[in-house]
């Protein structure tokens, strides 16, 4: 498809949902409208929706809490872009997935109530195990000990399947992010085939800009190999891997933050002509998810709408440059 000046819709985040160090807790939920009717005022009718799974106790009811904001959402004539969950994929292979895949569908059917069209996961984290690369390493190298990476692996594909005709049903569709090489098996040349395998319309990929620059990679690289299974975004911006990790091997020694800044987009390193084109040429038409706050030193709709025509900058130039 040829490139165009054609904008994409926009999403930002709402956060409805806090974490003390011990549970999830829920934020009232007028704070969550005034955000949403700041988002409107800004011409921003889509919306990122975070933290509610089965992986962390929560001081509220999540079924009751996603439905109430689901319905604030539709009140205002808006909705979730994607939900971005928390989800065990897979336990020892040979044992019941029962636990995994219940919890998966669990996290569908809160998407499914916050009237949003994707839940986003990461991938490989084992049922009782954190979401840290570290430790998802340590349980993958021991299972395969144990059993083999293929049963590994296949053990995970059926549980995306199992998750993905559940999803279908509920009018949901589940994306693995690229995490790269913060995370075993989630870089490109892994996470393709677990998409593969799970064999489900209903199961593809989030493309996260900001993991796979830190980690090297130019995120334009990954629009192209995810293609038509490409269902949801987070963009944001930071300066690229720094050398002394450059050479790096397998998971890069350091806290994330340190190099994942998630900055709005412009104040990295990241080529976004590249990224839009990369984009247009794939036929990718679905909304991008600013995973940002707008734009750093201004105060509400101020900061939202200097980033928003900042990107709208970008489109225009990406359009330009391909003429």
């Amino acid at each position: 498809m040829e490139d165009s000046a054609e904008h994409y819709t926009l999403s930002y985040p709402v956060w409805s949902v806090t974490w003390d160090g011990r549970r999830i807790c829920g934020r009232p939920l007028e704070e969550s409208c005034r955000q949403l009717d700041e988002l409107a005022a800004c011409g921003i009718y889509e919306v990122m929706l975070s933290g509610y799974h089965c992986e962390e106790e929560a001081d509220f009811d999540m079924d009751a809490e996603t439905v109430k904001l689901g319905a604030a959402l539709r009140e205002r004539g808006m909705k979730g872009a994607q939900h971005h969950s928390l989800v065990s994929m897979w336990t020892t292979p040979g044992e019941s997935q029962a636990e995994v895949i219940r919890r998966m569908k669990k996290c569908v059917d809160y998407t499914a109530n916050l009237n949003a069209d994707v839940v986003v996961f990461h991938a490989m984290k084992f049922l009782g195990g954190t979401d840290m690369g570290e430790d998802i390493r340590r349980r993958l190298e021991d299972a395969v000990a144990r059993t083999s990476e293929a049963a590994v692996r296949e053990t995970i594909q059926e549980n995306l399947h199992a998750a993905g005709q559940y999803a279908r049903e509920r009018g949901v569709l589940i994306a693995l992010e690229n995490l790269d090489r913060f995370t075993p098996w989630c870089d490109m040349a892994n996470l393709p085939e677990l998409v593969r395998g799970a064999d489900s319309e209903a199961v593809g990929f989030c493309l996260d800009t900001g993991h796979a620059w830190c980690c090297g990679r130019d995120p334009a690289e990954w629009v192209p190999v995810m293609g038509d299974k490409l269902f949801t975004t987070h963009v944001h911006d930071n300066h690229g891997l720094p050398a002394k990790f450059a050479g790096s091997g397998g998971l890069i020694d350091v806290v994330n933050e340190h190099l994942d800044e998630h900055l709005s987009p412009g104040l990295g390193t990241i080529s976004w002509r590249d990224f839009i084109r990369a984009l247009r040429k794939s036929g990718y038409r679905r909304t991008l998810n600013f995973e940002t706050n707008g734009w750093p030193g201004l105060e509400g709709r101020d900061a939202y709408r200097f980033a928003i025509q900042f990107w709208r900058t970008c489109e225009c130039l990406a359009a330009e440059h391909a003429n």
